[in-house]
């Protein structure tokens, strides 16, 4: 909607669901779900969409929420229509009485028309925080808390997980900005009252609560009367938090902003004054959990309400606006949560007509793949995009391709490679010399959304390479993104492909299950027989960590500071030669690159120099395929677990020499998407490291076991962000983790996402894993 557009809105009344309310509402979601909802309101208004969601009716929880009320005749015509809506819990948001009559005439006032049983739960505003028109302490005692739960102090500062038992909502209120007789609580960063809030978000996202919502009195946006009162480290916090939604009074108007996103690259901070067309997320009123927050102003509770200024500076933040001159109405805003979906209405009170509606809806992500095996084959090119390779060119600059790994490409020979059927592969990724820094992201090739996972990031300039082991569409495609401001080239080998057990021979089988080893190092050139000279082989004997009858072996190559630039080819001992690349680097680079390869029957492999300088390698192991007590795998969509960043949310750098361990059960970002499940015996990781303060390294290993002597990434110099993906062990116990240690001189920002899990094998029917 354009900054100067006024919403046309009509008002329908809310009903209590019916079968036919309810089967239009699966309707909706459906639309949703396909992305194809439009509004059937005139251009610009936002229709109603009625308070269900039948996606997940036996854990839901309705409220409503408002404040500024005083005792008029429309604060009672409110009070009658949150009856009418009959929520589980009603919150008002501050300013209550507005008189100095004793506040039990105020409470009085509510419960002649709520009842005594419905919870109506308060939060100070400043017309009650400092006695300027009776004292919170007072109104609590006359409203008391009827809600279980409930942690802090109420009326103050406290939350309440709704419904009880079975959360799928954190309701977190705040006195943010307000003066009481222990003085003002400014919420600044690292005082007790933002690690309090801080806390109260981050272990609703660690409980896999799927809401979070925090109300509180005063508000920063609006249109109206005030400029932004809250506190800027507050305000700061809810965008770092990506908090859903965020709900405040004080202003005497209905103010709802687009889903607005700060703390990132484009949008560091959402204005406190005027608009950043960066900051907005979406602005369609349906929007997707986690992308950012929507924040509304709902003093619509009954004092007089104030004017819309249309030529307020921050207009274009705002979707819907409510005031004296706009569609003047007085209501709340109710709210229906269930696990997936948050729906929200303004509910006009009296004679108002104005409404307003939104959703946010958190996408049903793709369960686990069916248990599979791993079946290695020859390092096999099936994309090169550069048109001297035969390819159709690079990427363009946010290009999403669609490729095939089917087969070889032409100059390959064209010839099969992944069959059909299979649900994973083991795949090198390499960006050949390109023009700028960025990255490259790796999905199935029907992903319905973008990951924010990258799978490879590369510098002007720098040939580099990673494997991935990646869910491939029913279809047998990628899609790769280009994450770079330039066109970039992209090249793709396979060494190997995931089918089901249930489509696996029996050789296939006993081949193809998977068993994780303590991280070893089985080779070192300066130890061993001396660098590899330009153009010659080595053979590498991996028996110390892979047993006979090992199919394949997962392990972790690394070059130490050759002379010159160049690349490695890595292929089981005695068989041809390839053509494809395992390991680029550049002159005195230290780089890793971590995958799955066949070996021979005589578990050794061999790397082949083919550059102009004698290098020295690394070859760790991390594990094997090929063991009858081994484990299955189930490939996942790419799931970022950590991201130690504070502008994704994150709780800082990894220090210097730091160990810390890292929970992988879930998405840091949502802690509802599950990663890596109870049981899991290893996963297919990416870490990258961001930014480095000085040439180092990073490791990675099961947790609360010893931190080995091998590395996962490296890097030569600082300012580099490098990935490198690898198999790494779980940790046991019921709760999965690994541990990382920051092997640098200063601190270290850490990503980490999941691309699959082994689970054990029980020669029988796979576990299905929840969603």
């Amino acid at each position: 909607m354009g900054p100067a557009d006024l919403p046309a809105r009509t008002r329908r009344k809310s009903r209590r669901p019916t079968l036919a309310r309810i089967a239009a509402a699966l309707l909706v979601f459906a639309s949703l779900l396909a992305g194809s909802f439009t509004s059937a309101t005139a251009a610009g208004a936002v229709g109603h969409v009625d308070a269900v969601d039948a996606v997940d009716a036996a854990s839901s929880v309705h409220i409503v929420a408002a404040g500024d009320f005083g005792t008029t005749a429309d604060a009672g015509s409110v009070l009658d229509r949150i009856a009418d809506l009959a929520p589980d819990a009603a919150f008002a948001v501050g300013d209550l009485s507005y008189n100095n009559a004793p506040e039990s005439d105020w409470c009085a006032f509510v419960t002649s028309r709520l009842g005594a049983g419905l919870p109506f739960e308060l939060l100070s505003g400043n017309h009650e925080s400092d006695g300027l028109n009776g004292s919170i302490g007072a109104f609590t005692s006359c409203l008391p808390n009827k809600l279980a739960g409930l942690v802090g102090s109420y009326g103050r500062e406290y939350y309440v997980d709704l419904p009880a038992g079975k959360p799928v909502m954190r309701v977190i209120n705040t006195s943010a900005g307000l003066h009481f007789p222990d003085g003002t609580w400014n919420y600044a960063k690292g005082d007790a009252h933002y690690n309090w809030a801080a806390t109260a978000i981050d272990s609703a996202r660690a409980a896999g609560i799927s809401w979070v919502m925090v109300n509180n009195h005063y508000p920063c946006l609006g249109v109206a009367a005030y400029a932004c009162v809250m506190p800027a480290d507050f305000y700061g916090l809810l965008q770092d938090r990506r908090v859903d939604l965020v709900v405040d009074g004080h202003d005497h108007t209905y103010m709802r902003t687009h889903q607005l996103a700060g703390s990132n690259a484009a949008c560091p901070r959402i204005p406190r004054v005027g608009f950043d067309a960066d900051c907005v997320a979406d602005s369609d009123n349906s929007y997707v959990a986690g992308r950012g927050t929507v924040f509304a102003t709902v003093g619509t509770g009954g004092r007089a309400l104030r004017q819309i200024n249309l030529a307020d500076p921050d207009l274009p933040n705002f979707a819907a606006w409510s005031g004296a001159n706009v569609n003047p109405s007085y209501g709340v805003l109710d709210l229906v949560a269930t696990e997936r979906q948050l729906t929200a209405n303004f509910e006009a009170a009296g004679a108002g007509s104005f409404a307003d509606s939104f959703t946010i809806t958190r996408p049903v992500r793709p369960s686990p793949s069916a248990a599979s095996v791993f079946v290695p084959v020859a390092p096999t090119r099936v994309l090169d995009t550069r048109p001297a390779q035969g390819g159709t060119g690079s990427l363009a600059p946010a290009e999403q391709r669609v490729m095939s790994v089917a087969a070889a490409t032409a100059r390959g020979g064209g010839g099969p490679v992944v069959p059909q059927g299979a649900l994973a592969v083991a795949v090198n990724l390499t960006v050949p010399n390109p023009p700028a820094r960025g990255h490259l992201r790796v999905m199935p090739g029907d992903a319905a959304s973008l990951t924010d996972a990258s799978a490879v990031n590369f510098r002007a300039g720098e040939s580099i390479a990673n494997g991935q082991t990646a869910r491939i569409a029913a279809d047998r495609t990628l899609k790769l993104y280009n994450g770079a401001a330039a066109e970039v080239d992209a090249v793709v080998d396979v060494t190997g492909y995931f089918l089901p057990v249930s489509a696996a021979t029996a050789p296939q089988l006993s081949g193809g299950l998977f068993t994780a080893v303590e991280p070893a190092r089985v080779y070192d050139s300066a130890a061993a027989s001396g660098l590899t000279p330009p153009g010659a082989s080595t053979r590498v004997d991996l028996a110390a960590a892979v047993p006979p009858g090992a199919t394949a072996a997962a392990y972790n190559l690394t070059v130490v500071g050759p002379a010159g630039a160049g690349h490695l080819r890595v292929h089981p001992a005695g068989s041809p030669l390839p053509a494809t690349s395992t390991l680029n680097f550049a002159a005195w680079d230290r780089i890793a690159n971590g995958g799955s390869v066949q070996v021979g029957a005589d578990r050794r492999l061999e790397v082949y120099n083919a550059s102009q300088v004698p290098v020295r390698f690394l070859v760790d192991v991390t594990g094997y395929y090929g063991s009858a007590t081994g484990g299955v795998f189930h490939a996942i969509d790419p799931t970022r677990v950590l991201d130690t960043r504070s502008v994704s949310g994150g709780g800082g750098p990894l220090a210097a020499a730091a160990e810390a361990t890292i929970p992988v059960g879930a998405a840091q970002s949502d802690p509802t998407a599950p990663a890596v499940p109870a049981g899991s015996v290893a996963a297919e990781f990416n870490a990258t490291a961001v930014r480095a303060g000085g040439a180092g390294h990073l490791r990675m290993w099961p947790g609360g076991q010893p931190r080995p002597g091998t590395s996962m990434v490296n890097w030569p110099r600082p300012g580099y962000t490098r990935a490198n993906a690898g198999t790494v062990g779980i940790g046991p116990g019921p709760n999965p983790t690994v541990d990382i240690y920051n092997g640098t001189g200063s601190a270290l920002e850490v990503l980490i996402d999941v691309n699959g899990f082994y689970q054990p094998h029980s020669h029988g029917p796979q576990p299905a894993f929840s969603q």
